[in-house]
């Protein structure tokens, strides 16, 4: 009994723990860590679709069962146990999954995705990650119900998936750099017992964590708190002939506590790659940012002296996540989750314009 209690427990910490739902997927092996687990149950808009499923993990992702799902959220399915085929078809895309297989065949366009299906007890399953790259849809988590929220979400949820762009193939010939602002002996702004280097390195920590689970080759200029000089961090980019390099910082106002939002900082006269240079690419994060953090919308600014920016070979962009220096959006910077979202919408942004080089 002792052993099933602490089995249990190891999966709702598995379950309802954020780094766990964007997991890493460096192995191509078929026989991932499986484990069957109980009692979550699943609300499509605010309704009932499963009373205690069972779900499974694969490589510390969360899998459910995929038609039921699909199907409440207003699209269809068909499982052809056969051919281990599973066709979904959503807002009038195709999209085409087989057991086992990490691929998706979206409108006859074969795409790599993160974890393959897989069949329990002849119901296909899918990740809640890949529900959300073929419907769009927000999926939130409440851990004390037990429940997954697919849908329109009434309830205050532990967290939520970023809704990254649909079925992005992974671009893991490209280089992606971070570099969280300030650090060491330079704090930046300091606002409610907080420094700028400490949230910015939060933030760019996540950033770093969820672009490695998508297969993103990644830098970054600090992973702790050290010194850097300006110079230092757009030539580490260089150096790494680097795609992009984003620049994770806070913004503070000291003559007007009032003042709030987000913006994104460019270079004008960026190089470009592909369609993205760097007023692009501050317009993306910036789109990004205040979807998800409902913030207020400060726009993109042109700063082409600013070092990082100038001095950077590639698209580069500085995003200014909040301000420090009002009351009520530093007590949402001092908030785990906020920058856990301010995270994933970074990260939906450099997959976005990934996909556009």
């Amino acid at each position: 009994m002792k052993k099933i209690l602490l089995l249990y427990a190891i999966f709702l910490t598995l379950l309802f723990h954020p780094s766990t739902v964007l997991s890493k997927q460096n192995s191509l092996s078929t026989k991932p860590n499986t484990s069957k687990v109980t009692n979550v149950s699943i609300y499509v808009n605010n309704k009932k679709v499963i009373n205690k499923t069972n779900s499974i993990m694969v490589r510390n992702q969360n899998m459910v069962p995929a038609l039921p799902i699909i199907q409440k959220l207003g699209g269809s399915g068909k499982w052809n146990s056969a051919k281990e085929r599973l066709d979904i078809n959503f807002k009038n895309k195709k999209f085409v999954l087989y057991a086992n297989k990490r691929v998706v065949y979206v409108e006859d366009k074969r795409l790599s995705i993160d974890t393959a299906p897989k069949i329990v007890n002849g119901i296909p399953m899918v990740t809640l990650q890949l529900i959300n790259q073929i419907t769009g849809s927000t999926i939130q988590v409440d851990k004390n119900k037990k429940a997954v929220y697919l849908g329109k979400i009434n309830n205050t949820p532990l967290y939520s998936i970023a809704n990254i762009p649909q079925l992005f193939p992974l671009k893991t010939n490209k280089i992606v750099v971070i570099d969280p602002g300030h650090g060491g002996e330079e704090a930046g702004a300091s606002y409610g017992g907080i420094d700028e280097k400490d949230l910015n390195l939060d933030v760019a920590l996540r950033l770093n964590s969820l672009l490695k689970n998508r297969g993103i080759k990644v830098y970054m200029t600090r992973s702790s708190d050290e010194t850097l000089t300006l110079k230092e961090r757009s030539d580490l980019a260089n150096k790494l002939n680097a795609s992009l390099l984003v620049s994770v910082h806070h913004n503070a106002l000291p003559n007007n506590n009032q003042y709030s939002g987000t913006e994104t900082l460019y270079n004008p006269s960026s190089s470009s790659l592909g369609n993205v240079d760097g007023r692009r690419l501050a317009q993306i994060a910036q789109n990004e940012l205040v979807r998800k953090l409902m913030t207020t919308n400060r726009g993109i600014k042109s700063r082409p002296e600013l070092s990082v920016l100038r001095r950077s070979t590639m698209p580069s962009i500085i995003a200014e996540v909040g301000y420090m220096s009002n009351t009520n959006e530093r007590s949402k910077l001092k908030n785990a989750n906020f920058r856990q979202q301010a995270a994933e919408a970074l990260c939906s942004s450099i997959l976005k314009a990934l996909n556009e080089i």
